[in-house]
């Protein structure tokens, strides 16, 4: 089991943080999940974790583990719960599109158009679509 929650970077401004961290404390309490830190300490991990990268804009990530149990036990409440923390780069996803876009246009990769609709068929589109028999892209023409 676990609880994550995800904060965006930009110039190296956290967006709402206070709010993120409130957010992940009251997500791991409903789950009954918990962490040897308080706000405060959370707060300096996150921000030494986006100080470490040295990261300008980034998305940092924090996931709270329930853990594995001690040896021969099955009981949750026995788990060490974990928490994991780390900062990536918003270009890395870019990147992928922009490999993904070269590889379209040289061939590697081809788009399959199972049926192309103009806008007066969108029922037909839609009819299409929510029978899952389809394979390929639907195309709506504007």
């Amino acid at each position: 089991m676990t609880f994550r929650t995800v904060l965006p970077i930009w110039k190296v401004k956290f967006f709402r943080l206070d709010d993120h961290i409130e957010r992940f404390f009251y997500g791991m309490d409903k789950l009954r999940l918990s962490i040897p830190h308080n706000r405060r300490n959370l707060r300096s991990i996150l921000v030494h974790c986006v100080r470490a990268s040295g990261l300008r804009e980034a998305y940092v990530e924090m996931i709270c583990t329930r853990g594995s149990p001690k040896p021969g036990s099955r009981d949750p409440r026995e788990c060490k719960n974990r928490l994991f923390a780390f900062a990536i780069p918003y270009q890395e996803l870019v990147q992928t599109n922009t490999f993904r876009q070269a590889q379209i246009e040289q061939g590697a990769i081809k788009p399959v158009v199972a049926r192309s609709f103009s806008l007066e068929e969108i029922c037909d589109a839609q009819t299409l679509f929510l029978k899952k028999q389809h394979v390929g892209k639907i195309v709506l023409r504007i």
